[in-house]
Parts: structure tokens; C-alpha cells; sequence
């Protein structure tokens, strides 16, 4: 209206309007009052288990201190000692090299990994790789399993005062849709499959992340991350179509930063490599996209991909660098 927008988010019977003039919020509440009963609750503070603040320069974070700590309290965890990393990194090599009990209350486990399912996908990525590694295991879990269950929620208690901070101020003329993406070969000890990570960045913030197994057995570390390159690629091309329907008109080409150079060199030779014929199609895929600089790839040192900590587990140094790329303060 009047080159003015109004977007409305709606869970059951909550809604969250986000407005740019309150005269049109206002005319929202009338017209939506004569259909039925509302409440206006105020500035937005907490809607599905997440907390919300917003700074003097207009830049909002989110958290769930109340979740986590209700989540500590109901596994038993509130007084346990605080971790400084979020799962062992040398997690997978014990998986191999040592016989593990069983652990007797598989649903427990289950529950909490659920938990920790939900607190990474909506506001902690960095423990978004612990999460994935340990819900494989969700059917048969072992007690070191759930060892590192407990580990995360040592290292959650830890940093409960960190929030996902959503931009910054100085920042509001970058119009770039920003990717990082990154592969840890085949990092799975079970069948040698691959873990990917990838991570958007808008104006500052971190807004999407993912990390999971590849579906695939790659043959090297160019094709793992090629693997991962070609699924960054494609969601990137769904996150910028959305950006364009909230009028934020992204500026092209999409930047993509991977740490792999032979990838990038697969994408700019003309013939492709008949060694790579098994992931040909994929290849076709990302190079007419980069051909007609639709993205940018990149290259970024394997020590400022901010990726990587959703990729394998890191130390504690290289934690808290990548919390702070990834806006975690």
C-alpha cells in the first residue's frame, strides 16, 4: 500500500506482523478485530520457544536461554560442569577404534536429541555438526553417544548468554547474498560418505545453515566439495527467489566462497574432466549458473571458511573464531 509492506507470520493462533508505518499496523488490527478476537502483545519477545531483543540501532538477535534452560533442567544437566567445545573432536575416530555398551534408555536419547535438533536449526549453528553426526545414531545409540549428547548441552550452558545477532548497522548497503560452503571427505566411518556445510549471509546476518551427510561416496576431496558446491548452489538460487518476493531485490551474482581450488578450476575449464563423469550432471548444473554469472565463486583459506565448523567438530580456538563469523556474541 502506498509503496509501504506489511508481512504477517502465523503459527495457530499467533501471528507476528512486521510493518514499515504503524499507521498500516494499525489498519490491520481494525480490519482484523471486526472478524475476530485479537490481542496485541507488543514488540516481538518470544514466539515458539525463541527469545528476541532488539538493540538502540534497530538490529535484532535471537536466543533460547529459557528453552536451553528448561532443557537442562529436564535432562538433569543444570549443574553439571560447562564445556568449552560442543562435541570432542575426536568423536568419529573412538566410534572406530573402541567397543561401546549400549545405552539402555533409547528414548531419552532420542528426546534429547530432539531438543538439540530444534535449538540448532533456529539459532545455534555451531552445533549444528555435533546434532547431525549424533542423530545418526538415534536408533542404536551407545553410551558415548550420549556422552556427547550431554557434552552439548554442557557446552550450551556454557555460552547460554550467546545470541544470533541479525545484522549490522553498518552493513545496510550490502545487498550481496552471501554463501559459505565447505565439505569434510569422507568424514563418516561407517560408509566414507562426506559431511556438507553451508551457511547464507544478508546484510551481516547469518540467515540459513545446514549441515548434513552427502548421499554419496565421493573419490576425492575436489568431489566431495564439489558434491557440497552443487547443493549450496541450488538453495542459494531458492534463498535468493525468496529475498526478491520481501522486495529486498538481491544483487547478482549470488558470492560463493569455497576453499578447494581444484573446484574451482573444474568450473572454469571448458571440457570436463571424464574422471568426474559420475557427478557430471551436477557439474553441468554449477557451471552454466557460473558461466552466466548467476554466482561468483570464490576461493576463501581453509582458516576464514566460516563453513567448516559445520562440517567436522573443532576445537575450542577455532569455536569461537567461527561463532563470531557466524554472528554468535
Amino acid at each position: 500500500m502506498n509503496g509501504q509492506w506489511l508481512y504477517l507470520l502465523i503459527h495457530v493462533d499467533d501471528l507476528v506482523v512486521a510493518v514499515t508505518d504503524n499507521d498500516l499496523l494499525e489498519l490491520f488490527e481494525q480490519q482484523m478485530s471486526q472478524q475476530l478476537s485479537m490481542k496485541n502483545l507488543g514488540k516481538l519477545q518470544s514466539y515458539l520457544g525463541l527469545q528476541f531483543e532488539r538493540n538502540e540501532a534497530g538490529v535484532f538477535s535471537v536466543h533460547q536461554t529459557k528453552y536451553i534452560t528448561e532443557k537442562l533442567d529436564a535432562f538433569g544437566l543444570s549443574n553439571s560442569k560447562p564445556s568449552t567445545v560442543p562435541i570432542d573432536p575426536g568423536y568419529q575416530k573412538r566410534q572406530e577404534a573402541e567397543v561401546q555398551d549400549d545405552m539402555l534408555d533409547k528414548d531419552k536419547y532420542r528426546r534429547a536429541v530432539g531438543c538439540l535438533q530444534y535449538i540448532a536449526t533456529n539459532t545455534r549453528p555451531d552445533i549444528a555438526i555435533g546434532v547431525s553426526l549424533l542423530s545418526r545414531h538415534v536408533s542404536e545409540p551407545k553410551l558415548n553417544d550420549w556422552t556427547e549428547v550431554k557434552r552439548i548441552f554442557r557446552y550450551l550452558k556454557h555460552t547460554i548468554d550467546k545470541k544470533l545477532v541479525l545484522g549490522k548497522p553498518d552493513e545496510q548497503l550490502n545487498n550481496e547474498l552471501i554463501v559459505y560452503v565447505d565439505a569434510d571427505w569422507g568424514a563418516d566411518i561407517a560408509d566414507r560418505k562426506s559431511n556438507t556445510g553451508y551457511c547464507f549471509q544478508y546484510k551481516g546476518a547469518t540467515v540459513a545453515w545446514t549441515s548434513h551427510k552427502q548421499s554419496m561416496v565421493t573419490l576425492s576431496s575436489t568431489e566431495a566439495e564439489y558434491v557440497a558446491l552443487a547443493d549450496a548452489v541450488q538453495e542459494s538460487i531458492w534463498m535468493r527467489r525468496i529475498l526478491n518476493d520481501l522486495n529486498m531485490n538481491i544483487t547478482k551474482p549470488i558470492v560463493i566462497f569455497e576453499d578447494n581450488q581444484n573446484c574451482i578450476r573444474m568450473l572454469q575449464k571448458d571440457k570436463p574432466n571424464p574422471k568426474r563423469k559420475h557427478i557430471d550432471i551436477k557439474y553441468h548444473f554449477v557451471k552454466e549458473l557460473f558461466k552466466s554469472k548467476d554466482i561468483d565463486i570464490r576461493y576463501c583459506a581453509s582458516e576464514h571458511m566460516t563453513a567448516d565448523i559445520l562440517t567436522k567438530p573443532s576445537e575450542a580456538v577455532k569455536t569461537r573464531q567461527f561463532m563470531h563469523n557466524l554472528g554468535i556474541m
